[in-house]
């Protein structure tokens, strides 16, 4: 009986050890440059709610504080349905600052803040988790919908990702390795979601993105 029971604890050690050893990551705290990013969300997100333009130019002036790569990441979905709507939410220097012009209503004050804004130079980024640089990517996630998006990663560089959607729906993010281990996770009841960890090794991971409302959920994702 003593050998049965050493045998079976043996082994589920063995499976432990082999689990570590398949997970490639390890949860780490969030960068500034995501920080930064996570609050001009929430900026924009309460601009557009309040018709507030100096909300949507203090997102625009801390945005310009970080360098990231327009563009389009591999997208592929699971299941769920949609009921359609406007597109009212980007992260977009151009659209903020228009809007931010409609809002300030003749305001010479917040025009000539837009205008120092719009001159504000772009600072690079410091992070190199995401094989190819920093990105960020548009796009909308259908009702009871999940996105999913497959990037590479290097190894032992911090890597994040950070999901800022338009307001309306419950968004839940989740990271997984290319063994199908979760990685991290962000599933409280906004649809701001960010996560943050250590690939041990470079290689692939599935970020995906979970739409738990009844309407589509227009989003901007950044990776770096």
């Amino acid at each position: 009986m003593k050998k049965f029971l050493f045998l079976v604890a043996a082994i589920a050690m063995a499976n432990v050890a082999f689990a570590q050893e398949n997970t490639n990551g390890d949860k780490t705290e969030v960068s500034s440059s995501v920080q930064t990013l996570e609050t001009v969300g929430s900026l924009v997100q309460y601009g557009y709610e309040n018709y507030s333009a100096t909300a949507l130019v203090q997102a625009v002036e801390l945005y310009s504080t970080i360098s990231t790569t327009a563009g389009q990441e591999g997208k592929s979905t699971e299941g769920g349905t949609d009921s359609a709507k406007d597109q009212k939410f980007s992260i977009n220097v151009e659209e903020l600052l228009k809007d931010a012009r409609e809002f300030a209503d003749g305001d010479e004050v917040i025009l000539a803040y837009i205008g120092k804004v719009e001159e504000a130079t772009k600072v690079s980024a410091t992070t190199l988790g995401r094989v190819g640089g920093p990105s960020e990517t548009h796009e909308c996630v259908l009702a009871g919908d999940t996105d999913v998006y497959r990037v590479r990663f290097y190894g032992d560089e911090s890597a994040s990702v950070l999901v800022v959607g338009d307001g309306d729906t419950d968004l839940d993010l989740h990271v997984y390795d290319e063994n199908g281990n979760l990685i991290d996770s962000d599933t409280d009841s906004t649809d701001v979601c960010v996560c943050s960890w250590t690939p041990r090794w470079t290689g692939y991971f599935s970020i995906k993105i979970r739409n738990y409302g009844n309407v589509r959920n227009y989003y901007t994702m950044f990776i770096e």
